[in-house]
């Protein structure tokens, strides 16, 4: 199977966090984090990344979210 990457909207978090979606989060200053988002609250996304480490990220620091989507 291969993957395709899908822009998701502010909107689509709540959607994420449900379905336990990686995202890559692109961050207004270049940096490139992938993380699976726990939880939305207000202005703030907290995160998990692969080794278990968790990190809140402001909504207005992020430029660009991308989900890895398989294609069948």
């Amino acid at each position: 199977m291969s993957k395709k990457l899908l822009r998701v909207n502010f909107d689509q978090l709540d959607t994420c966090i449900k379905n336990q979606v990686w995202l890559n989060i692109i961050l207004e200053d270049g940096s490139v984090y992938f993380v699976k988002p726990v939880k939305h609250i207000a202005n703030i996304l907290k995160v998990q990344n692969k080794m278990g480490r968790k990190m809140n990220v402001l909504l207005t620091q992020i430029d660009e979210i991308w989900a890895d989507v398989k294609v069948s």
